[in-house]
């Protein structure tokens, strides 16, 4: 009987209502889940493809005199279509990230003589400035650490390993840290994909790893317990530019340009997302490669669509290029950007047309702290330099390995327990606590190039979470 076409299409409604009955009881009376939530006033805005996000033909929200950026929630994430069902399970970013192997009994296979700490970052090529200011303030916390005794005699020894920003070049610099040079605990990566590939070798392989320079998300939010990070991320550095573009300022129509990275799109995602739900209207959004030196069709197409602002998220080099062509073609729209930017070659590269490029700060090297003012004269005198972000969060997060060391001993999973329990570490870049994703909790400054130099541009809007 069921051979016959009529009963198949009867089969077939009844298969769809049990489904559409299925879905409101899930979603909701509304029929559309947590995903279909609009936040605020602000308008969803029509979706962009992967290269380019075009001039928006959504109303634009009425300008209020009061500003506050839309709260992170949970339940306002892009696709949550069974959400009452989730109720049940265990937010991940709120309970803390457990350890349940049996690590913490087993001995360690250990130079007797010496305590090994792991530096995996690129060290040479384009992009080696970040590295090797990473590597100068490792190597200063593990001098002034064996100035004070090293561990129990023993002194702390760093091993660098160069990934060349690359992924593959990172998974076998990872693997010869931990097996070769039997570390105890891993400083990096730079780039965050890298980072990416490091923490899943440090979760197959129990060794704990702190990065002080990758700023993607999601790099603690993948439930690994041996990964850390003592900076900023992208949705912290994305809601403090936020907050000065769209609240202080009062931007309303911007563009958006990020480099072809991990690092590029997840900081641009952030803004997108913020100006959309604030009604804001994103002009357009385009990506350009690493060691790109051309950009004169970007510079053009910004001539014609005359934004309020421009943001730029993506490393120095390309950035220093990219700002250059926009002054040359008469675009004086501000620019804005992440700490991608926040090197003394950015305003060398681009001279005068870097004045006035408003920029994260996750390091406020004018903090009226002893402790940072201290270690910015030590690092000048050591190294002949100021210090920079990378370098004052590297040596903070070599600190946080080397305490942790000291309290529990060379154990590698009782120093990740170490790590996890950090709460209100002295660091140079300020107070360090990690949330239960081993991620920082803190705020995020603003700075501005100002003849030829990163200045505190004061307060930057909610920095936080």
């Amino acid at each position: 009987m069921m051979r016959d076409p009529a009963w198949r299409f009867v089969g077939a409604l009844v298969c769809l209502a049990l489904v559409g009955l299925g879905w409101v009881l899930i979603a909701g009376p509304s029929g559309q889940g947590a995903g279909g939530r609009v936040q605020g006033d602000a308008a969803q805005a029509p979706s962009a493809g992967p290269r380019a996000l075009h001039a928006s033909t959504a109303p634009v929200a009425a300008q209020t005199s009061s500003f506050e950026l839309p709260p992170v929630d949970a339940n306002a994430l892009p696709v949550r279509p069974f959400a009452a069902a989730g109720e049940v399970f265990t937010d991940n970013l709120k309970e803390p990230y457990q350890y349940m192997g049996p690590g913490r009994d087993l001995d360690d296979e250990q130079d007797p003589d010496v305590v090994k700490l792991g530096l995996v970052a690129q060290l040479t090529g384009s992009a080696a400035y970040y590295g090797l200011a990473m590597q100068r303030g490792v190597d200063m916390a593990v001098y002034e650490a064996n100035e004070q005794g090293g561990y129990q005699g023993k002194k702390f020894v760093v091993v660098p390993r160069d990934d060349l920003f690359d992924m593959g070049a990172n998974a076998n610099a990872m693997v010869k840290l931990i097996f070769e040079d039997r570390v105890r605990a891993i400083i990096g990566a730079v780039h965050s994909g890298n980072t990416h590939v490091g923490v899943r070798l440090a979760l197959k392989c129990e060794v704990p790893q702190i990065t002080s320079v990758s700023t993607d998300p999601t790099i603690t939010e993948v439930q690994i317990p041996w990964a850390f990070r003592c900076l900023a991320d992208d949705r912290l550095q994305g809601r403090a530019l936020a907050a000065y573009m769209f609240g202080k300022k009062g931007y309303r129509r911007v563009a958006l340009l990020n480099q072809q990275s991990k690092y590029g799109r997840m900081g641009i995602l952030e803004i997108r997302s913020l100006a959309r739900r604030l009604g804001r209207e994103v002009l357009l959004q385009m990506s350009f490669t690493g060691g790109q030196k051309d950009f004169s069709g970007i510079a053009e197409r910004l001539v014609r669509l005359k934004p309020d602002a421009v943001v730029i998220w993506g490393l120095y080099r390309e950035a220093a290029l990219l700002v250059k062509a926009l002054r040359e073609r008469g675009v004086a729209a501000p620019v804005l950007g992440g700490d991608g930017l926040v090197a003394p070659i950015y305003p060398e590269l681009a001279g005068a047309a870097a004045e006035g490029t408003v920029v994260t700060y996750p390091f406020d090297s004018e903090r009226d702290d002893p402790l940072c003012r201290e270690f910015l004269k030590r690092y000048r005198e050591k190294y002949g330099h100021d210090a920079d972000s990378f370098s004052a969060h590297a040596y903070d997060a070599t600190r946080i390995v080397i305490e942790s060391i000291r309290k529990v001993g060379t154990n590698r999973a009782r120093i990740r327990d170490a790590m996890a329990a950090t709460r209100d570490f002295p660091g140079v870049t300020g107070p360090i606590t990690l949330d239960g994703s081993g991620n920082l909790v803190g705020e995020v400054k603003l700075a501005v190039v100002e003849g030829g130099k990163f200045r505190k541009l004061g307060e930057g809007g909610d920095g936080g979470p």
